[in-house]
């Protein structure tokens, strides 16, 4: 007597090939996405970096990344917030927020990020954090050009005005911006 044993496995070679493809998908999202995006570990050595990243710090692997190579990389007026909110980070287990200046390896050009990261658990344990970092540059540089001009303008209604003895004040509720009257001499 023969006694044959067989198992349908469509099942489990269907969930196999899901979870391939949804690997493959993360893989080719966080690969080209025009962010940085890196995980750490729980004593925050850096186990994954994205090309983009890399390719800004100028490194080939991840592994060439830690937290004591910041210091050639972020200016110099950013690196003591940056150290303090990131041990603030690891010992609270908590997600932090910060924008500073990094230097690309290929311009030697400081360009300002905002970092973003979130703690990550396994099994409900800490395990390290995911980050992203945004290349803001413009955006500050366009608002920093703004505010120059406002305050350029604002400075020369002020001498315009003293010119013809008048004064300009500021009225409004603050945060909320400001109505501005002419105060003409009698």
């Amino acid at each position: 007597m023969q006694l044959a044993v067989t198992r349908d496995v469509t099942g489990q070679k269907g969930a196999e090939a899901s979870a391939i493809e949804s690997e493959f998908r993360f893989h080719t999202l966080a690969e080209e996405a025009p962010l940085w995006i890196w995980l750490t570990d729980k004593a925050g050595k850096v186990k994954y970096a994205n090309k983009a990243m890399l390719a800004w710090l100028g490194f080939q692997q991840h592994t060439a990344i830690s937290r004591e190579v910041w210091s050639t990389f972020v200016h110099v007026a950013d690196q003591h917030l940056l150290a303090k909110i990131v041990q603030q980070a690891y010992e609270n287990k908590a997600a932090y927020n910060i924008e500073c200046r990094v230097r690309s390896c290929h311009t030697q050009e400081y360009e300002w990020f905002a970092f973003t990261t979130v703690p990550r658990h396994i099994n409900g344990l800490f395990d390290g954090f995911v980050g992203t970092a945004s290349n803001i540059d413009m955006q500050k540089r366009s608002v920093e050009a703004l505010e120059f001009r406002v305050q350029q303008r604002t400075r020369e209604l002020h001498e315009a005005n003293a010119a013809h003895g008048g004064s300009i004040e500021a009225e409004g509720v603050p945060g909320q911006g400001a109505l501005f009257k002419v105060i003409l001499p009698a």
